[in-house]
């Protein structure tokens, strides 16, 4: 987005903030390789069902029953220049992960926001409907979107800057230490942003999603998981961004919690990791208006114009549902506000 007779960017659009916080990553001598475990679910328009049922992880014979949205969902990814690895049955009935190859800077995101779109209009042409809503059905695990990314050096990009190849459990760099603990500092006010309706609360503090501020190596109840055994696919995978984040937002807000942290020096044994995740939205909205640190770099007004809509458009309509109950009628009113997502 740009302003009208000027012609420069406009400061609150959030592809324009995340090329800053890259933008901000290179000023360091930086560059920032990312990726996303996309889950989604597919429902049939006929009838509002599940595309299969019961739950079925990894199942090729459920594919097989979706196999020409999922050859079209390829061909189409690849016509648009999107680079997908792999595809799969997740946990929840109807439910697809798709994982994309790792890009550098903003065409990882550009990617990530592409597909969403490419999946919704494929799925409408095989009379389906692809649903990102971070969660659709009650007692059912919820969509995430877990966002993977490591920091290079910038130039010839042949050193990846997370790995330390000592001896330590960790196996993580000093700076990579930095860059976690900054994540670990902003986890509260970064959860807003990574799940940023409140639906989203339904998915986060179950089985399988994010709990605490904390981390682990290879541990996938963490909310930041270290996968740090070899050099080349050394990362960080941040675990509370969901299904229905605006994916520059989410990467943006990311990489400025790590940079506080490299700035700052930070350390692990500086931070709290017993702290609890927001247990809902609103939580996690005060948070994130109290941090400063994001506020400087996402932007005064955006923060502002963030709490403004949310708070108008979700949380007030939303204020009598509770998320830790999943009655049929608290989801259709989720529905009705998070359908189109």
């Amino acid at each position: 987005m740009f302003v009208a007779g000027t012609g420069e960017p406009y400061p609150t659009d959030t592809r324009y903030i995340c090329k800053q916080a890259i933008e901000q990553m290179n000023n360091i001598g930086l560059e920032v390789l990312a990726t996303y475990e996309i889950e989604f679910r597919l429902f049939k328009l006929k009838d509002g069902q599940p595309a299969w049922q019961p739950v079925q992880y990894g199942n090729a014979f459920v594919f097989s029953e979706v196999e020409p949205f999922l050859t079209d969902l390829e061909r189409s990814c690849s016509a648009a220049g999107l680079h997908v690895e792999v595809m799969h049955s997740e946990y929840g009935s109807g439910q697809v992960e798709v994982n994309l190859l790792p890009q550098w800077g903003i065409e990882s995101v550009d990617e990530g926001f592409r597909f969403k779109l490419i999946a919704k209009e494929t799925a409408r042409r095989h009379d389906f409907e692809a649903s990102f809503m971070t969660k659709r059905l009650p007692g059912q695990t919820g969509n995430g979107w877990h966002l993977n990314l490591s920091l290079w050096t910038s130039g010839n990009r042949l050193t990846n800057i997370f790995h330390a190849a000592d001896s330590s459990s960790k196996q993580l760099s000093t700076t990579g230490e930095q860059f976690l603990s900054g994540l670990l500092h902003h986890a509260r006010a970064l959860t807003a942003v990574s799940s940023p309706t409140v639906n989203c609360y339904r998915r986060l503090h179950t089985p399988w999603a994010p709990t605490k501020c904390d981390y682990g190596v290879d541990n996938r109840m963490t909310t930041f998981r270290l996968q740090t055994q070899r050099k080349e696919t050394s990362r960080v995978e941040s675990r509370i961004v969901s299904s229905a984040c605006n994916p520059y937002l989410a990467l943006a807000a990311t990489l400025f919690a790590g940079l506080d942290g490299i700035q700052r020096d930070l350390r692990l044994d500086q931070v709290d990791t017993t702290k609890d995740l927001p247990h809902s939205f609103p939580e996690a909205l005060e948070a994130f208006k109290a941090d400063t640190w994001f506020k400087e770099c996402l932007g005064a007004d955006f923060v502002r114009w963030f709490d403004i809509i949310k708070t108008d458009t979700e949380i007030e309509p939303l204020a009598g549902v509770e998320v830790k109950s999943e009655t049929e009628s608290d989801f259709e009113l989720e529905k009705k506000i998070y359908g189109t997502v």
